[in-house]
């Protein structure tokens, strides 16, 4: 496979994570599942170079979630368990 052809994969890769349509419903379970097992991601721009190309939707974070809904759901889920975390831990 050649560069050219490689970018192309990498871009057909992206536009159909980012795409919102036909997403398939969230599987709740799955993502209890990687709260409280969350994947272990590439490091960013030093260890992954489709970092460079996509940010934090490179393909090391499309292997674990197949839609971009899916990850931005995670992100939420994330964001309201360390939330909840820390006020737990301030209103003790």
């Amino acid at each position: 496979m050649n560069i050219h052809s490689s970018f192309e994969q990498e871009q057909k890769e992206y536009e159909a994570f980012m795409d919102t349509t036909n997403v398939p419903p969230i599987d709740e379970t799955q993502m209890q599942y990687l709260l409280k097992n969350p994947p272990i991601l590439c490091e960013g721009e030093d260890a992954c170079i489709k970092y460079y190309e996509h940010g934090d939707r490179c393909r090391c974070i499309r292997t674990v979630f197949k839609w971009n809904a899916h990850y931005e759901h995670y992100l939420n889920l994330v964001k309201a368990e360390v939330e909840h975390a820390f006020t737990d831990l301030i209103t003790k």
